[in-house]
C-alpha cells in the first residue's frame, strides 16, 4: 500500500530545522508588528516554539471558479500552479474526540507574502446540497456583507475522504445509513480573530455583538442566508488602532460574524412545505439557542431565534467575565445554559427550566434573587442590566403570544411558560378560588351559584380567560414586534455604546474555576446532573453533525491580549472606534 493509501496526507509536508521554511518561520516569528497585532505574532511563536510538536508546510489547491479580487490566487496554468502554499505549528484550536468533524485552527504563514493569517482544517459533510463554506464566505464577501471573515483560499484535500459510510451499506442493507461522507476540507482567512471572551471592557463587548448582529442582518437582506448556529465560538473580536481626539492610539474592536457552514437560504428554512433537506435534522448550539427551538425541534429557525441566541452569548459572556450579585456563576451557567428538561412520555430532551421561566417571566431569578449586574467603580446605572431588562422586555412579549397561540390551538407541546401539562386546569381552579395573581379573582365576573338554573362556570371563567388573554395578546404585539427584524436590538446596543458618560464594567478574570463541576462537565472530565449529555450538544444531530464538547462548547482558548488602551473618548461627543 501507497503512504496515501495507508492515510498519509500527501498535501503536508515537514519542515526540517535546517530548511528554509524554518529560517522564514522564525523570521515572522519574532518581526516587529503594530500594537494591535501582537497577539497575532506572540500566539504563532508560541505554536512555532513547541519542540514536541511537529512543524508542517500545508499545500491548498484553491478551488475552481473561486470569487475572490485577490490576484495574488490567480495563476496560470493547471490547478497545482495555483496551488498555495501555508507554515504551521501547533494548532491553537482543537476539537478533542473521534465524534465531529475534527476541526482545527492555526495560525499560519502565507508562503506567498509572509503574513499571518488564519487557517481551518476540517472534514466537511460531503453533501451535494451543502456547499462548502468557503463557497458561503465568498458568496457573502461578493454580496458586500460586513464583519464576516474574508476567503484567502479553500480546497479539498486530495485522497482525504472517509469510507465508513461505504461499509455501512455493504453489511446492513435495510436500515438507514447514518453516517455521512466526509472530506478533508481547508479554509484560509484573512486575518486572526480574537475569541469573544477576550474583550477589553463592556463597551467593547456590546460593540462586537451590535456588529455580529449587523452581519447577520445584512446576511439575510442582502445575500438571503440565515446563519442558524449563533454561538460564542462564532462572534470573534478583530482589533484596530485608531487614533483618539488626543491623537493617541487606542485600540478599539470589530465583531466578526463567523462558522457560515451552517447557514441556509431563508426560502428553505421558512418553507413548510415541500423542504428538501439537507441532513436529517438541523443544528444548532444548545447552550445559546432560543428556549421555543429547544421545546420545538422542528420549527423553523426566525430572526426572534436568532436574536435571542445572541442575548444568550451576550448574557454568557457578562455573566462570567464582569461582576454580578451571584457567587454561585458556576451553578447558574449549568441550570441557564446546559439545564434540559425531560417529556416523561417520550424522553425527549427540552429546554432547560430556568431558560424557559426567564423568557416567560421576563427576569432571570434563582430563590427569588434577582439576577443583577454591578459596577464597583460607580453606583449609577449598570449599562448590562439596562440591555439584559430591555430584551427580556421583547422576550417575554414573544413567549406570552407564542403561549396563548398554542392555547388557542389545543396544542400538545409543552407549554412555553411551564413544564406542567395542567397549566390550563390550573387557571381556572385558581380564578375560581380567586387565588391567582395572574388573572385575578374571576369569581367577580361569574355567577358562581349554580342554583338558578344551572349556570355553566366553566364555560364562564373559560371565557373570562379567554378575554384576559385577548387583552394580554393586544398588549404584548407591538412589544414582540421590536424582534421580527434586527433594528431594535442593534439600536439599543449602538446606542448604548455611543453615549456619553457612562460607566463600563472591565473585564475581570473568568468568574468559573477550573476544577469546578461545570468546567471538568465541560472539558468531559466528570458526569453530573441534569445537563444536556455530549451527544446531544446539537439539537437532535446525527454523530456526523456534531463536534466534540470541545469544539462546539464555548471556546476557551485565548491569545496574549493586544496592549488595551481604554477609549476613554467615551465622556466626548466623537470617539475614534465609532
Amino acid at each position: 500500500m501507497s503512504s496515501e493509501q495507508r492515510g498519509h496526507d500527501p498535501t503536508a509536508h515537514r519542515v526540517a530545522h535546517n530548511s528554509a521554511d524554518y529560517e522564514l518561520m522564525k523570521r515572522v516569528a519574532f518581526r516587529d508588528v503594530p500594537p494591535s497585532r501582537e497577539y497575532i505574532r506572540e500566539a504563532f511563536r508560541a505554536s512555532f516554539e513547541q519542540s514536541e510538536w511537529p512543524l508542517w508546510k500545508l499545500r491548498i489547491v484553491p478551488e475552481p471558479h473561486q470569487a475572490s479580487s485577490d490576484t495574488r490566487s490567480k495563476t496560470k496554468g493547471g490547478p497545482e500552479a495555483s496551488a498555495r502554499f501555508f507554515l504551521v505549528g501547533k494548532p491553537h484550536f482543537n476539537a478533542e474526540g473521534v465524534v465531529g468533524r475534527c476541526t482545527r485552527g492555526y495560525i499560519a504563514v502565507d508562503c506567498q507574502d509572509e503574513s499571518f493569517v488564519f487557517l481551518k482544517d476540517v472534514w466537511r459533510v460531503d453533501h451535494p446540497d451543502m456547499p462548502k463554506e468557503g463557497y458561503i464566505l465568498e458568496d457573502l464577501n461578493l454580496h458586500g456583507v460586513e464583519h464576516i471573515p474574508k476567503v484567502v483560499c479553500h480546497g479539498d484535500v486530495e485522497s482525504q475522504q472517509t469510507l465508513t459510510q461505504l461499509c455501512w451499506l455493504r453489511t446492513i442493507e435495510d436500515e438507514t445509513n447514518p453516517f455521512k461522507t466526509h472530506t478533508h476540507y481547508r479554509l484560509v482567512f484573512d486575518q486572526v480573530y480574537l475569541p469573544l471572551s477576550q474583550f477589553g471592557d463592556g463597551r467593547d463587548l456590546v460593540k462586537v455583538i451590535a456588529d455580529c448582529i449587523e452581519a447577520h442582518r445584512q446576511a439575510m437582506e442582502l445575500a438571503g442566508l440565515i446563519h442558524r448556529d449563533v454561538s460564542i465560538g462564532n462572534m470573534l473580536m478583530l482589533p484596530k488602532l485608531v487614533k483618539d481626539m488626543d491623537d493617541k492610539d487606542v485600540v478599539c474592536y470589530d465583531g466578526v460574524l463567523s462558522d457560515w457552514e451552517l447557514c441556509k437560504p431563508i426560502c428553505d428554512e421558512t418553507s413548510k412545505d415541500g423542504e428538501k433537506v439537507r441532513q436529517p435534522d438541523r443544528t444548532g448550539t444548545w447552550q445559546f439557542m432560543s428556549a421555543m427551538l429547544l421545546d420545538n425541534p422542528y420549527k423553523p429557525i426566525e430572526i426572534p431565534d436568532e436574536l435571542e441566541a445572541f442575548f444568550n452569548v451576550f448574557l454568557y459572556v457578562a455573566v462570567r467575565y464582569t461582576p454580578t450579585n451571584w457567587l454561585s456563576v458556576a451553578s447558574f451557567m449549568g441550570e441557564y445554559f446546559d439545564g434540559i428538561d425531560t417529556l416523561s412520555e417520550t424522553q425527549e430532551y427540552k429546554c432547560g427550566r430556568m431558560k424557559r421561566a426567564a423568557m416567560a417571566n421576563g427576569s432571570i431569578k434563582r430563590s427569588d434573587k434577582l439576577l443583577l449586574f454591578v459596577n464597583p467603580e460607580s453606583s449609577g446605572v449598570h449599562p448590562f442590566n439596562v440591555i439584559m431588562g430591555q430584551i427580556l422586555f421583547w422576550l417575554k412579549a414573544r413567549y406570552t403570544l407564542a403561549s396563548s397561540s398554542m392555547r388557542q390551538l389545543g396544542s400538545d407541546t409543552v407549554p412555553l411558560n411551564t413544564g406542567n401539562h395542567n397549566s390550563d386546569d390550573q387557571s381556572i381552579s385558581a380564578a375560581i378560588l380567586g387565588d391567582d395573581p395572574g388573572h385575578g379573582n374571576m369569581s367577580k365576573v361569574v355567577n358562581l351559584d349554580c342554583r338558578d338554573g344551572g349556570v355553566d362556570v366553566f364555560a364562564q371563567v373559560a371565557a373570562a380567560l379567554a378575554a384576559r388573554a385577548a387583552a394580554e395578546i393586544e398588549q404584548a404585539t407591538p412589544i414582540a414586534r421590536n424582534l421580527e427584524t434586527h433594528h431594535a436590538m442593534h439600536e439599543l446596543l449602538m446606542k448604548l455604546y455611543n453615549a456619553k458618560g457612562i460607566k463600563w464594567p472591565k473585564r475581570v478574570a473568568d468568574r468559573v474555576p477550573t476544577d469546578c463541576n461545570y468546567e471538568r462537565r465541560r472539558r468531559g472530565d466528570v458526569h453530573a446532573g441534569k445537563v444536556i449529555p455530549t451527544s446531544q450538544l446539537k439539537r437532535r444531530a446525527l454523530p456526523d453533525q456534531q463536534d466534540s464538547m470541545s469544539s462546539k462548547r464555548p471556546r476557551t482558548e485565548t491569545f496574549p491580549h493586544p496592549r488595551h488602551r481604554p477609549c476613554a473618548g467615551s465622556q466626548k461627543a466623537a470617539h475614534p472606534c465609532q
